[in-house]
């Protein structure tokens, strides 16, 4: 107290909310010894007043050193449990995250999710591509995950993932709605593609017909194809066609994918 000036403009902010897991009940502290801030905010009181049972409620809770101490051993327990069971998920579905120390959120790269929109030069994420990315979430996959632009985050394509508030099962329902909006809408993307785009007739650069020996080195590659393809034709074919971005070998070994035959053969005749 005799130091009290020169910490006159410290001031210790508190909330019940996440050591508490109170976060209904909108309750916090606030510990300051400058006089001017303390009268500012009595001033004011009324506008956000506690109850009286509240108050004594809470009291009697952090009096009780005993629970606090257990509460909070078993709180990080259940927390680090949560935050495993999530990593787990996004190792599964390869995407990218910073690996937490400590809290309640995972910071989420969803860059390779997000459709661009060639606002940006590089192929790059904008800042609408994020949002409307964020806004499908809520409204197709009736997920919300809170965009990074909402934390002045630098970079676009990056959400933040809480898991301390939602059971294992809510969280893995959440990601297998994200995915699957995710991959309907790259299926539609796909459609559009092909029907927009319809394949040109074969010819040389004079504009004529190919020649025979073309036409012989042709019939070899699709002969290829083929092959290719037959090798796998007792597997269905992936659905989401050349807009798939899954990488697990296990998704591979149960679809087949056209356009990977396609790209071996260009390689073959190189």
């Amino acid at each position: 107290l005799e130091r009290s000036h020169e910490y006159k403009h410290v001031h210790v902010v508190y909330s019940f909310s996440k050591d508490l897991a109170l976060n209904g009940f909108r309750i916090g502290v606030l510990y300051t010894l400058n006089e001017e801030l303390i009268e500012t905010m009595r001033a004011i009181g009324c506008y956000y007043g506690i109850s009286t049972h509240t108050q004594g409620m809470l009291t009697r809770l952090i009096q009780n050193e005993a629970f606090v101490r257990s509460f909070r051993r078993e709180n990080c327990v259940r927390l680090n449990e949560a935050c495993n069971y999530l990593r787990r998920i996004l190792d599964e579905q390869q995407i990218k995250y910073v690996v937490p120390r400590g809290g309640m959120f995972i910071w989420v790269d969803f860059t390779q999710l997000i459709v661009r929109s060639g606002l940006v030069s590089d192929n790059q994420i904008s800042l609408d591509d994020e949002l409307k990315f964020w806004k499908g979430c809520l409204d197709n996959a009736r997920v919300y995950i809170p965009a990074g632009q909402f934390f002045r985050a630098q970079v676009p394509g990056w959400f933040r993932v809480c898991f301390s508030s939602v059971s294992f099962d809510l969280m893995t329902l959440a990601f297998d709605r994200i995915l699957k909006w995710v991959n309907s809408c790259a299926s539609e993307s796909n459609k559009v593609a092909i029907l927009s785009n319809p394949a040109p007739k074969s010819t040389n650069s004079s504009g004529k017909p190919h020649s025979s020996s073309n036409s012989n080195k042709n019939d070899n590659s699709d002969s290829q194809s083929s092959k290719i393809a037959d090798s796998s034709d007792d597997k269905p074919l992936c659905k989401y066609g050349s807009q798939c971005y899954r990488k697990n070998p296990e998704h591979f070994k149960q679809f087949r994918h056209v356009h990977q035959a396609t790209d071996q053969c260009k390689k073959n005749e190189k």
